[in-house]
């Protein structure tokens, strides 16, 4: 929310979803949205997603996608 920016976590680093961030949702089931610390991993360029690295999420909301209801995440 808030930016058009597309960027894709990778996989080359390990783990490639921190504990914190990993632990609060369910992938495929719920979208996860909040606060997130991003390191870049290649070059902007224009038109590309962008490779880069998770470090954190902070304020984190998880909205079931067939209900449709979001809930705040606790740290």
């Amino acid at each position: 929310m808030g930016t058009q920016r597309l960027v894709w976590v990778s996989w080359r680093v390990q783990p490639a979803l921190p504990d914190a961030v990993a632990n609060r949702f369910t992938p495929f089931a719920e979208e996860l949205y909040g606060d997130f610390t991003l390191v870049p991993l290649e070059p902007e360029r224009a038109g590309r997603m962008r490779e880069m690295c998770l470090l954190a999420g902070d304020n984190l909301v998880v909205r079931d996608l067939q209900s449709g209801v979001a809930r705040r995440v606790a740290k």
